[in-house]
């Protein structure tokens, strides 16, 4: 599922919701995790924060 609007789009999965936001010169991104297994989801984030932004 998917809704967004001028400033924002969130995704949700089986596992999460994905939000990000942007204003003007600035970018927010978040997730919330659902379900037990959720160990090694804060590495993986940032590893993929890094990765996009590099």
């Amino acid at each position: 599922m998917t809704w967004s609007d001028d400033e924002r789009i969130e995704v949700r999965t089986a596992d999460g919701i994905y939000t990000f936001h942007h204003f003007p010169g600035v970018a927010l991104m978040f997730h919330h995790l659902f379900g037990p297994d959720t160990d090694g989801a804060e590495s993986a984030w940032q590893q993929w924060l890094t990765g996009l932004l590099a």
